[in-house]
């Protein structure tokens, strides 16, 4: 899949990249920017919590450790679990109460260090990256780790009840594929033209298994709509400027071309990159070498993933209207009755 050219300077040990750096905002801003999100999310929430419930509303997670909701700052985090955590919690409470308080069955089958190829393929993980760790999600037991994310994801949707469809999906994967580029020999080795072209292809390939999962759930799951979530930069620029910098520049990448396959499928793309500028060390474990969200950084993904949800408030207020209008009528017959 072609993207906007990786244009950077690359040099040899270190690794160094120069490159036009997204804006940044203050950490006041980013505080002023999550908290009215919270409390304009609660004012559309509340409109609209008179909507009649829908029954048999299923949320499907898809995607890697951050998908799953892996957090090793939580002491439990090792504990396998059908994956109701993470930002899917929240988002899910979300997709309940936009349904009349009746949540969604949540079906999490994401997996900790899954890569976009080892989604469709168990073995077509590179040994480079993260370790596979399907056994934490309840969902694969029994199947001894050889079921794909992709076979499972089909399975259960032909499996549903009738009574049951599929409403929102969320998907995010392509991280792992990165980290195993990293940790090869020939990135390793490689002098600067060869490191950047194992990572633009690395991208390519992640963009490129996104296509064929979206094309799958419009033919499998038609009315369910998809959130595409991007990546976030873990790494704080004044403590870890080096690593700061690769990651803005593989995010400088992956993002935007993520944004255009959202628009590509009629998906929602969910920013969470400036989410978390500011705040690497509060919403994520990089202090102790994890790169993972912790509890507020899982908390900040699922308010916006829920802010992406609710449709805007002149929508909500013209559907609570709508709603207020209809009872008025039908309370007007009875009497009338």
């Amino acid at each position: 899949m072609s993207g906007p050219p990786l244009e950077t300077e690359v040099q040899d040990a270190p690794f160094h990249i120069t490159l036009n750096d997204p804006e940044k905002e203050s950490r006041s801003m980013n505080a002023f920017r999550l908290a009215s999100c919270v409390v304009s999310l609660a004012f559309m929430l509340g409109l609209l919590a008179t909507a009649p419930a829908r029954a048999g509303e299923v949320y499907l997670s898809l995607g890697d450790s951050v998908a799953f909701g892996y957090d090793p700052s939580d002491p439990n985090y090792l504990t396998p679990s059908h994956g109701d955590q993470g930002y899917v919690k929240p988002f899910a409470d979300t997709l309940g109460a936009m349904n009349g308080g009746v949540r969604p069955t949540v079906l999490n089958l994401a997996i900790p260090g899954e890569q976009s190829t080892s989604f469709f393929d168990p073995k077509n993980l590179s040994p480079t990256g993260p370790p596979r760790a399907w056994e934490l999600n309840l969902n694969y037991a029994g199947t001894n780790g050889m079921v794909s994310q992709n076979d499972l994801m089909l399975s259960e949707i032909m499996n549903l009840p009738a009574s049951d469809h599929i409403t929102a999906v969320s998907l995010i994967f392509g991280a792992n594929d990165i980290f195993a580029v990293l940790g090869s020999d020939a990135y390793k080795n490689g002098d600067a033209a060869t490191k950047l072209a194992l990572i633009s292809g690395a991208i390519s390939t992640a963009l490129h298994n996104y296509g064929v999962v979206l094309t799958e759930l419009q033919q499998v799951a038609p009315g369910a709509h998809v959130y595409l979530p991007g990546y976030y930069n873990p790494f704080p620029e004044a403590y870890d400027p080096t690593d700061h910098a690769l990651y803005d520049l593989v995010l400088s990448y992956f993002n935007p071309n993520l944004t255009a396959l959202a628009h590509q499928f009629g998906a929602t793309y969910v920013d969470t990159y400036s989410l978390f500028v500011g705040h690497e060390l509060e919403f994520t474990n990089i202090a102790t070498g994890d790169f993972h969200p912790n509890a507020l950084g899982y908390a900040a993904i699922g308010a916006a993933l829920s802010s992406a949800a609710v449709p805007e408030p002149s929508s909500v207020i013209s559907l609570a209207l709508g709603i207020a209008g209809a009872a008025v009528v039908a309370r007007r017959r009875t009497l009338a009755a």
